[in-house]
């Protein structure tokens, strides 16, 4: 059985302003979503990423030898758009541990907004 630890820091999104707004024009090519190195990422955890409770990428292994660097993942413009607009959205990611748990981190809220 896993135990789940949700205390992992929150990811950033690199298009949004420092209102956590997204236009459609700056997410287009797709969102970049920053997932913080913490002290505890080991070689061989899994990383999905949600965005707006559904997810947005498939399993990220971590490589040997890149536990300890931000990792970025690009969410499609396909699936940014089918979260519709106007009203703020959950950005998350859940970290399944190679020696078995999972982590879940803390939401980023932000907004898709028409230019």
């Amino acid at each position: 059985m896993n135990e789940t630890d949700p205390v992992l820091p929150a990811p950033a999104v690199e298009e949004a302003d420092d209102n956590g707004v997204i236009t459609h024009a700056d997410a287009r090519s797709g969102v970049n979503v920053i997932i913080p190195a913490y002290a505890n990422f080991t070689d061989g955890d899994r990383i999905k990423l949600f965005w707006g409770g559904q997810g947005a990428s498939d399993p990220y292994t971590v490589p040997q030898g890149e536990g300890d660097k931000p990792i970025i993942l690009t969410v499609p413009w396909d699936t940014v758009a089918a979260t519709g607009e106007g009203a703020p959205l959950v950005v998350h990611y859940q970290v399944f541990r190679a020696g078995g748990g999972v982590s879940i981190s803390e939401p980023t809220e932000i907004d898709l907004q028409q230019p």
